[in-house]
C-alpha cells in the first residue's frame, strides 16, 4: 500500500522573508480553495496565486496535505483568538447574553468562508489535524463550564461541565452540517439566533426574554 503523503512541513521559516513567504502560501491556499474548491487547489495552483515558485513551496510544504494540516492549525489558532478577544468584551454580561453571543460568532466564523470551512471539516481527519480542532472545542467546553458554574443551581443538572459539553457539542454538530449540507442556513441570522435560544434554554438561563 503506498505510503501516504506527508502533513508535516518540511521545515519551519525562522527569517521574516521565510515567514512572509509561508504566510502568502498559505493565504494563497485558503484564497483558491474558498474561491475555486479544493479540486483546483493543486500546488500550481497554490504558488501561482501566491506569486512564489512552485519550488519555494516544496521547500516548506511536501505536499497538499501538508497545505491544508497547515491551514487547518492557522485558522484553529486564529479562530480561538477571535473568539477569546470578542467573549472578553462581554465581561459583565449576563450568561444568556454570553451564550446568544457565542452562537453567534460561530456561525459568523463558518458563514464568513463556506467553502473554506467545509473542506476543513471534511479534510481534518485526512490530514491528521482532528487533534487540534478538538483542542479548541475544548477549551471552549471549559470556558462555558467556568461561566455556568456559579448558576449550578439553575441549570437542568448538578454538572455544570456535562452541560457545557453537551451544549458546545450540540451547537458545533449543528454548523458542521449546515456548512456541509444547507449552507444558506447560516445567512441572515435566524440559525444563530435559534442557537442562542435553544443555549440559554438548555442550561435553564434565559432570563431576558427572547430576542427580536
Amino acid at each position: 500500500m503506498a505510503k501516504a503523503p506527508p502533513t508535516e512541513p518540511r521545515k519551519r521559516p525562522r527569517q521574516a522573508r521565510s515567514r512572509a513567504l509561508v504566510e502568502a502560501v498559505l493565504d494563497a491556499t485558503e484564497q483558491v480553495i474558498a474561491q475555486e474548491g479544493l479540486a483546483q487547489a493543486t500546488t500550481t495552483r497554490i504558488a501561482e496565486v501566491a506569486g512564489v515558485s512552485v519550488g519555494s513551496l516544496y521547500q516548506y510544504f511536501p505536499s497538499r496535505r501538508a497545505l491544508l494540516a497547515a491551514v487547518i492549525e492557522r485558522r484553529v489558532e486564529r479562530d480561538e483568538a477571535l473568539l477569546q478577544a470578542r467573549l472578553a468584551k462581554l465581561d459583565g454580561a449576563s450568561p444568556a447574553a454570553t451564550l446568544r453571543t457565542g452562537a453567534e460568532l460561530l456561525v459568523e466564523l463558518y458563514r464568513g468562508e463556506p467553502e473554506l470551512y467545509r473542506t476543513m471539516v471534511d479534510q481534518m481527519s485526512d490530514v491528521d489535524r482532528e487533534a487540534a480542532v478538538q483542542r479548541l472545542l475544548d477549551d471552549a467546553v471549559i470556558r462555558t463550564t467556568a461561566m455556568l458554574a456559579p448558576h449550578r443551581d439553575r441549570l437542568p443538572v448538578d454538572d455544570p461541565a456535562l452541560c457545557a459539553y453537551a451544549l458546545v457539542t450540540a451547537q458545533v454538530a449543528i454548523v458542521r452540517d449546515a456548512v456541509q449540507r444547507r449552507p444558506e442556513l447560516l445567512e441572515g441570522g435566524r440559525l444563530a439566533r435559534l442557537l442562542g435560544e435553544l443555549a440559554v434554554r438548555l442550561v435553564g438561563l434565559d432570563d431576558e426574554g427572547k430576542i427580536p
